[in-house]
């Protein structure tokens, strides 16, 4: 009982401080939001959430590939969420498409 009240309390914390982040990045406090995100992925590296909202954030910072990385890994924790294959699938296609504009 105890180790399951050690788990659950860590992945609480890290809903709280995902929706702490989230909000940060939503009033565009993006180191706030990054801290956050990071304190997420040292508490419950496995929270797929903390993956999608990362993407997210490097999306609007236009780091594409991070972006990707980070979906990607989204859904190797969570394979049935289909939100975060079409995330990366929309960011792989925009990359191709510029890529076949430098060429």
């Amino acid at each position: 009982y105890f180790r399951e009240g050690i788990q659950q309390t860590r992945m609480y914390n890290a809903i709280i401080l995902a929706d702490l982040g989230y909000c940060e990045f939503k009033r565009e406090n993006l180191e706030k939001a990054l801290y956050y995100y990071r304190q997420v992925l040292k508490t419950e590296p496995t929270y797929s959430v903390i993956y999608d909202y990362l993407g997210q954030f490097y999306k609007q910072e236009e780091e594409w590939e991070a972006a990707m990385s980070y979906y990607a890994k989204a859904m190797q924790l969570d394979p049935f969420n289909d939100k975060y294959e079409k995330e990366y699938r929309t960011l792989k296609d925009m990359l191709k498409g510029e890529q076949n504009l430098m060429k």
